[in-house]
């Protein structure tokens, strides 16, 4: 008992920590915001005065139309007999809709190409069809070597619907969102147990516009997530009493996210720490403890081996293939001395020094650490003893990729469209009426999303007063929280915060579901 509650005021930190970051955005948000520069090569965050009153008066209304659908009810949702799923209200069947409509408008009429990684990547695939494999022993996969799963699953894509045609890795995007939406609607149902937060959910849905702007985008970021909110749904229902089958489903589907892309990997420890938390309860007088136990080492084995087991399985057919040995690339280093820098006024966001450290350090991994390690120490003492220059550094890192409203959507959606002849309509979308009116919703959205989120929190530390939070709930706070503690050390990006923006949606309906509760 005395590991749960270590566990819970553990949970009960992070959730009040990350409710005055919510809160923090949302009044930040009303005077400022976060716009990146288009037609650049690399992602160039600005800071945009707002009008105040203007951005108060559109939260308002949002809050107001919300309140309003909600007030007004409608079918309630019920559960699937024998499963305990909750089947979707019709409001979340509109949000679907909703969601798949605004994709394929945004697919069929801008169309897209691979650019920058992805780009490279189609590129260096046909030097593998010829047998060239300089990529690998020197080049591009040398520093990223995890690109190899992408690289893979891009060879299985053309094998099945042949090289050029990008539609299918859009329309998978697409299924991705879609599924995603799912599981976090189900999500919010295990969490709350309320018909009404899981209609706050669904109406929330409808203010996903960076998630949806996405579909367009030709890369990797977007197919993991349904096998990520997957695997934190099963192992919420494993976590609260459920089958070991969803534990071992959830462990399956996490390593799946992570060899796809490795930012899954803060899932992974967030789910260890949840399923660990789990079976030191069981070990401390719960009923059935001794089968709770082994079924949680299981799973836990299974986190920890599976992803690198899928990874070496990849790796070894490149090896095999090519006759080169896989790099293990970019030291840590260097990534945690680039996202101590500040150039052009980006805050530790890329600016490729990463890849010369090694590069200028003969592809030595180890010699690209040592010649990192100078970096971070200095940048660290620069920081002991100039605390504001540390304030501002990383106060502007944390708002330029949590403050920012499009998530870098609609400047991925611009660099999809370069390369080829746009339509009217198209140019209408990337530059013109349609980026401003999705740019608006977008920070409308944002504001609401964030106010909600900490309200959210506010009322769930109010709920679990003088009461343990369990570690159903405490694994979305560490996954949010991990998110956002990694991205100020390491590289950052609005791109790489989405998949965590998109996990304060339950906390989000609990708020909304809290200023609309009928008295």
């Amino acid at each position: 008992m005395r590991t749960e509650r270590v566990l819970s005021g553990l949970y009960r930190l992070l959730a009040g920590i990350l409710m005055i970051f919510c809160f923090g955005l949302a009044a930040a948000g009303l005077f400022f915001t976060i716009s990146f520069r288009q037609f650049e090569q690399n992602d160039y965050p600005d800071l945009v005065s707002l009008t105040p009153i203007v951005s108060g008066a559109a939260l308002l209304v949002a809050l107001g139309l919300l309140w309003f659908l909600m007030r007004r009810g409608g079918p309630e949702a019920r559960t699937l007999k024998g499963t305990g799923v909750l089947i979707p209200d019709g409001w979340f069947l509109c949000a679907l809709i909703w969601a798949l409509g605004l994709s394929a408008v945004l697919i069929l009429v801008i169309g897209g190409l691979p650019t920058n990684d992805a780009r490279q990547i189609d590129e260096i695939l046909h030097e593998f069809e010829r047998g060239e494999y300089g990529a690998i022993q020197d080049g591009y996969f040398a520093c990223y070597p995890f690109q190899l799963c992408y690289a893979f699953l891009c060879e299985r894509m053309t094998g099945v619907f042949g090289a050029g045609n990008y539609a299918p890795y859009q329309w998978g995007n697409v299924l991705s969102i879609l599924i995603s939406l799912f599981f976090l609607y189900e999500i919010t149902w295990e969490l709350t147990g309320s018909v009404r937060a899981c209609r706050a959910l669904s109406l929330l849905s409808f203010f996903n516009l960076y998630f949806y702007v996405y579909s367009t985008f030709i890369y990797n970021d977007i197919w993991p997530l349904a096998p990520l909110y997957g695997a934190l749904y099963f192992l919420i229902r494993y976590l609260k009493g459920g089958g070991i089958g969803n534990g071992l489903l959830a462990a399956v589907l996490a390593a799946l996210s992570w060899v796809v892309k490795t930012n899954g990997l803060i899932a992974l420890i967030a789910m260890g720490i949840a399923t660990a938390g789990a079976a030191l309860g069981a070990m401390a007088g719960r009923e059935k403890a001794e089968k709770r136990v082994l079924g949680c080492a299981a799973v836990l084995a299974l986190l920890a081996v599976l992803p690198f087991v899928l990874r070496q399985g990849v790796n070894g057919y490149y090896e095999e293939r090519s006759g080169e040995k896989i790099s293990s690339g970019v030291p840590a280093m260097a990534y945690l001395a680039m996202g101590m820098t500040d150039s052009d006024g980006k805050y530790g966001w890329y600016n490729g020094d990463n890849v010369h450290y090694l590069q200028d350090n003969d592809m030595d991994p180890g010699a690209a650490s040592a010649a990192a390690w100078p970096v971070v120490r200095g940048r660290i003492a620069f920081f002991a003893t100039h605390p504001k220059a540390f304030l501002q550094f990383y106060g502007m890192k944390y708002f330029t990729q949590w403050g920012d409203p499009t998530a870098v959507s609609l400047r991925e959606q611009e660099l999809t469209s370069r390369h080829q002849e746009l339509s009217a309509q198209a140019t209408a979308l990337v530059s013109g009426t349609g980026y401003r009116i999705l740019g608006t919703g977008m920070q409308i959205s944002h504001l609401l999303r964030m106010f909600l989120a900490g309200l959210g929190l506010f009322l769930l530390l109010r709920r679990y007063h003088g009461k343990q939070i369990p570690q159903s709930v405490g694994l979305l706070l560490l996954f949010v929280f991990g998110g956002m503690a990694f991205h100020e050390l390491w590289e950052a990006s609005g791109r790489y915060t989405l998949r965590y923006t998109l996990a304060l949606l339950p906390f989000a309906a609990i708020g909304l579901e809290g200023i609309s509760h009928e008295r």
